[in-house]
């Protein structure tokens, strides 16, 4: 058999191996594409359609969110218009919101597959062994579990292998343009509401930078790991510097005392039967997606490999990482328990469910166990001398992966399960808001669901998925203070509204009286304006002053916005220019 022949047999058995796998996971979700997800898949979907339906039927960007509990900043949240910037967000604007999600899930699960496959690569060149690390983190119980959730954020931890990847390469081949590479990988993961991958993926590379200055002796690693940070702060300050900016406001501190023990985890890694339902061992808080993570025994095989022996410098980082991953996701165990120190530091003190940090800490032992395998197999079979041996290899990993595949799958079949009721009698030509939304799922699941209600046009009081919103101001229609949706709240006057959008609105004031006060029935937020001039607070609402005759444009725009976008211009100013002056200097 050539040796082109093996390469050509063996990526055909790998694409053949991950593609089967991948599909076996997410294949109940395209059973039925005119049903709509489960639980926290409506929330999650409103994030994205409030992108969709300022665009397309408004001409504008997604600032606001009048929708959400009498209105609530859209862009300023993490997890608010995650698919504007986005490669998903043409799929968005034209496709169906539940096709665009299966769409997301899809290419988020290609992506985690290939970002793996070429992260495993920087540790083994065996086909055979960087499938299984593929299969085990990429595919793995928890992509299932957190899938079936509607946890879309989760998603994102498909960007994790690609950063690590690219500054590994940075640091192993001097180059400083991976590090670029990986930071503007952050600032997209910024960009689509990574609220926990995004976090974890700093945090290793923190730890990978400074592991790596003492395995490799050399202090260039810490210096590629501030261009990472300084280009990921730089291109996602756009969507950083208003989202700090509420989080100042809204601040979402959690206590987080869960804590499990060894043997615990061991059987969320090998108890087949793992569905959203399911209880294989006490769980000391929520539900078994926060917990359950189906890698099976020949998973805990190579995990226990990358945990007791060693191979080189290099895989002596990964296996500290590994190791630290494996006790912050063991939680509170202890008052000095790794969790509980990182738990008192920005931004951890606002998550929980530290079992989490198990998710990436199977792709780093896993890198640390094939790391050992391939020295071992190539030393007692010449691996490296004989690909058939590799090729071969994949017959037992493809068992693997359908073992995996088949564990997941059971999972997703509760995903998406709901049909959607008639609209067309409900939608409101003008938007309104009520109490509570008048549209429910069928089979009824829910009585809050945020995306029909924005189908309908309506924005609802009683809402879920944001933090508490400090300035309620906005009324219901229905209840004795609505006067409608902009009102004189003190004096007299004609008033006509002209315009509206999802980011503001435009009246006609006439023959008001002298210090009338008009009130847009929204949750007030210090980025509205009203003209040229920020808006007043009026009960927990924006307002302006009048008199006489005017028109009144109430308007919202995050106020950093523009601080962020200046930023961005100059990080893009930032990557182009000083490579080129250093370049410049060398030639000198």
């Amino acid at each position: 058999m050539s040796l082109t022949l093996l390469r050509v047999g063996r990526f055909v058995a790998v694409l053949a191996i991950l593609a089967t796998t991948a599909w076996l996971v997410v294949q109940p979700a395209f059973a039925d594409t005119s049903k709509y997800g489960w639980n926290d898949w409506d929330s999650h979907a409103a994030y994205r359609y409030i992108t969709t339906l300022a665009i397309v039927k408004y001409n504008t960007l997604p600032w606001w969110n009048p929708y959400f509990c009498g209105g609530f900043p859209g862009w300023a949240y993490v997890e608010g218009a995650t698919n504007l910037v986005s490669p998903y967000f043409p799929f968005y604007l034209f496709l169906s919101t539940g096709w665009a999600l299966r769409v997301e899930m899809l290419g988020s699960t290609a992506l985690g597959c290939v970002s793996t496959y070429l992260l495993a690569g920087r540790f083994s060149q065996s086909v055979s062994l960087r499938t299984l690390v593929t299969v085990l983190y990429a595919l793995n119980g928890r992509w299932a579990l957190q899938l079936a959730e509607g946890h879309t954020w989760h998603l994102q931890y498909a960007w994790l292998p690609l950063a690590v990847y690219l500054f590994d390469r940075g640091i192993v081949e001097r180059r400083p343009r991976f590090a670029v590479a990986c930071g503007l990988v952050m600032a997209l993961m910024v960009y689509m509401g990574a609220i926990y991958p995004l976090p974890h993926t700093g945090l290793i590379l923190i730890a990978y930078a400074l592991l790596s200055v003492v395995a490799l002796q050399r202090s260039a690693p810490v210096g590629h790991l501030v261009i990472a940070g300084l280009v990921s702060l730089g291109f996602a300050a756009p969507k950083l510097l208003p989202m700090l900016d509420l989080m100042l406001r809204t601040p979402r501190t959690v206590d987080s005392p869960e804590a499990i023990e060894l043997s615990q985890l061991l059987v969320m890694f090998t108890a087949r039967f793992q569905n959203f339902y399911t209880r294989p061992v006490p769980v000391p808080a929520w539900e078994w997606h926060e917990w359950g993570i189906y890698i099976g025994w020949s998973g805990v095989v190579l995990l226990a490999c990358g945990f007791m022996l060693g191979a080189d410098r290099r895989q002596s980082v990964v296996r500290a990482i590994g190791i630290l991953l494996l006790l912050l996701g063991l939680g509170s165990f202890h008052p000095y328990a790794p969790w509980t120190l990182l738990h008192r530091l920005p931004p951890f003190t606002s998550q929980h469910v530290p079992s989490r940090f198990h998710y990436p800490a199977v792709l780093f032992l896993s890198l640390a166990g094939i790391a050992v395998l391939d020295r071992l197999l190539d030393r007692a079979i010449g691996l490296q001398r004989r690909p058939w041996v590799d090729l071969a290899l994949l017959l037992p990993v493809a068992l693997i992966g359908l073992d995996v595949g088949l564990v997941g799958r059971e999972a997703m079949r509760i995903a998406f399960v709901h049909d959607i009721p008639k609209l067309q009698a409900n939608i409101s030509p003008a938007f309104e808001q009520l109490a509570q939304t008048p549209l429910h799922y069928e089979p009824l699941e829910r009585h809050d669901s945020m995306l029909l209600s924005m189908f309908a046009n309506k924005g609802t009081l009683a809402c879920y998925g944001i933090p508490e919103v400090p300035s309620r101001g906005a009324i219901a229609k229905g209840d004795p203070l609505y006067r409608g949706e902009v009102y004189f709240a003190e004096g007299t006057g004609e008033l006509t509204t002209h315009s509206w959008s999802t980011n503001g609105v435009t009246a006609e004031v006439r023959n008001a009286s002298p210090g009338s006060v008009v009130v847009l029935n929204m949750n007030w937020d210090p980025s509205w304006r009203v003209n040229n001039a920020f808006a007043e607070e009026y009960k927990g609402a924006p307002a302006v002053r009048v008199e006489g005759n005017r028109t009144v444009h109430f308007h919202y725009y995050p106020r950093l916005l523009n601080a962020g976008l200046w930023l961005l211009v100059l990080a893009v100013a930032g990557v182009l220019v000083v490579p080129l002056a250093f370049r410049r200097r060398r030639g000198s």
